[in-house]
């Protein structure tokens, strides 16, 4: 956090609180755009402040700072451009003229084609015994993990570690497709990820389905319900599950704990949920269960009052808001359990080298007759 920020000290209530609350959303706000180079969403917004305990954790508090944050900016008193909204998409239809002169002209045509050449590339999954795919079930952790798994290259040297000579630069994107499901996926998109896990298992894949969701009654269940279906539909269409594995590798008891994780604002649930969750913390909680989690045991373990279980929902948001780093570091883990480096070394390594050749050829035949 910024040391202006770290300088604010909010009081508990009233209309001041309010104008220090929102002083202090526009400088996180202006903080995670420049770490992160995207804008925080309201609810990430939301956790950034209620990690910093000027708020609470309760509905009224979040709707209050939406309209609070709303109020400032039809006023021009908070930027507009500092709060991101994933859950809507625009397509600029009208092309931007262009008009360059000879010199911009042969500069453009070098840099187009610079990215096509590197498009002439030899991916190194396509030898590994097991792919991955990803699941979100929210948008907050999608600018996260895309631009990190994009922008990811692993350097590495004949012995197949890190090195700081002669180093190379693998693409090492080890994801397949990432589906931004936005709570209970719709059956389609599940047809669509069992189709790809047919598609990478004819082509001698194991597959493993990596799921980032929330830890609440409809984050468990939403993981299970994907889990359900997309091994029924599978099935149906020769998916073979016993080259399917699924894995919640995030908000789990262990995140909370290690990062602090604020709870999300919980709403009056119903007595069957309510009763669903408490079954499903026992399950956690309870030495001898398939489920037994000794993170979950220290989190029920700080609660003043152990049968109100409710007050340790933790939402996907507040990991992405508070320490995005971390859900990078799983997500680089769990493709480093995966990638056989002995594989690369033995079989893809000479079709990478192949590649970088064949696009060098291009590169200098295409040069030749640029202006």
């Amino acid at each position: 956090m910024s040391d202006q920020a770290n300088d604010l000290n909010c009081p508990r209530r009233g209309k001041a609180k309010w104008d220090c609350v929102a002083e202090l959303a526009r400088r996180e706000a202006e903080r995670y755009s420049d770490k992160y180079k995207t804008p925080p969403t309201l609810r990430q917004l939301y956790y950034l402040l209620l990690s910093r305990r000027v708020i609470k954790s309760s509905q009224n508090e979040y709707r209050q700072l939406s309209i609070e944050l709303t109020r400032r900016r039809l006023a021009g008193k908070f930027p507009w451009e500092l709060i991101d909204d994933r859950t809507r998409r625009v397509s600029n239809l009208a092309p931007e003229t262009y008009m360059p002169d000879r010199d911009d002209l042969a500069n453009n045509i070098r840099e187009q084609i610079d990215d096509i050449t590197k498009r002439i590339l030899y991916n190194p999954w396509d030898d590994q015994p097991t792919n991955v795919i990803i699941t979100l079930e929210k948008e907050a952790a999608e600018p996260v993990l895309d631009k990190f798994l994009r922008e990811f290259y692993v350097p590495f040297t004949a012995r197949g570690g890190p090195d700081g000579e002669a180093m190379e630069y693998v693409y090492y994107i080890g994801v397949s497709q990432l589906h931004v499901i936005r709570g209970f996926d719709s059956t389609t998109d599940k047809y669509a990820i069992a189709v790809q896990v047919k598609e990478l298992q004819s082509r001698g894949h194991y597959v493993r389905i990596l799921h980032y969701g929330d830890f609440d009654p409809s984050g468990e269940y939403i993981f299970k319900d994907l889990i359900d279906k997309v091994t029924g539909i599978g099935r149906k269409i020769g998916v073979d599950p016993r080259y399917l594995q699924f894995e919640k590798v995030a908000v789990n008891p262990v995140d909370i704990v290690r990062l602090n994780l604020p709870p999300e604002p919980v709403e009056k649930k119903s007595t069957n949920i309510r009763r669903w969750w408490s079954k499903r913390i026992k399950e956690l909680t309870t030495q001898g269960s398939e489920s037994y989690d000794p993170y979950a045991v220290e989190l029920v373990g700080k609660l003043k009052n152990p049968n109100n279980t409710e007050s340790i929902q933790v939402e996907l948001d507040a990991l992405t808001a508070v320490n995005p780093e971390y859900l990078e570091k799983l997500t680089l883990n769990k493709l480093r359990e995966v990638f056989d480096w002995n594989i690369y070394e033995s079989l893809t390594r000479p079709k990478v080298e192949e590649v970088y050749e064949r696009r060098g050829e291009v590169l200098r035949k295409l040069e030749g007759n640029l202006p």
